[in-house]
């Protein structure tokens, strides 16, 4: 019977234009044996998702703090600077973290982030981020780890809700969002 359910589930994500992508490898850096990534378009796909047990669900409760903004340089809320790589750390186990962001060449993460225990793939750890873009947009999302090591990039499309995982170590790590072609792009989200 979870069998069937599974399979009617499986048939019906992707039947209904949702996005998943995965890539085994990673030839840029060692640190990462099985780098796995999962993107998921609209909010009824990610809800299918969270409730089949596939991905981590969105946290209950989360902290509203904006995390990426570009360009701010003096105040110390936001503490961005474009070009700066974080320096503080943020524990996703303990709670998720809100943001909006606007920029138009690349930003930072205000954190380096701890992991949340994740099945998503053999390591056992995933940083999620959630993007409720304002408008047709494209990104480019780097992840280093603390060593400041590359770990992932990857390019996304977004016009709707776009859920982005990436199956990590259990390290710290930070992400570099980059707008191709310099356009400027602006929405909303979560780190979980």
């Amino acid at each position: 019977m979870k069998k069937l359910l599974m399979l009617s589930l499986s048939f019906v994500l992707i039947s209904s234009s949702m996005v998943v992508y995965a890539s085994q490898g990673n030839e840029k850096s060692d640190s990462l044996v099985d780098s796995t990534a999962i993107i998921i378009k609209g909010e009824e796909n990610i809800k299918a998702y969270e409730e089949a047990g596939i991905i981590r669900s969105v946290p209950r409760v989360r902290s509203k703090s904006f995390e990426i903004e570009g360009n701010q340089t003096s105040n110390s809320d936001f503490s961005i600077v474009s070009t700066s790589i974080p320096t503080s750390t943020w524990d996703l186990k303990v709670r998720s973290r809100d943001f909006t962001y606007s920029f138009m060449s690349h930003i930072y993460s205000n954190y380096r982030y701890l992991p949340a225990r994740d099945s998503l793939s053999s390591t056992g750890f995933g940083i999620y981020h959630m993007f409720e873009p304002n408008s047709r947009q494209r990104m480019t999302i780097f992840c280093y780890d603390v060593d400041g090591d590359y770990i992932s990039g990857r390019t996304l499309t977004m016009d709707d809700v776009t859920l982005y995982g990436l199956a990590v170590r259990n390290k710290a790590h930070y992400f570099k969002y980059e707008s191709p072609g310099g356009t400027r792009i602006s929405g909303s989200g979560l780190v979980y």
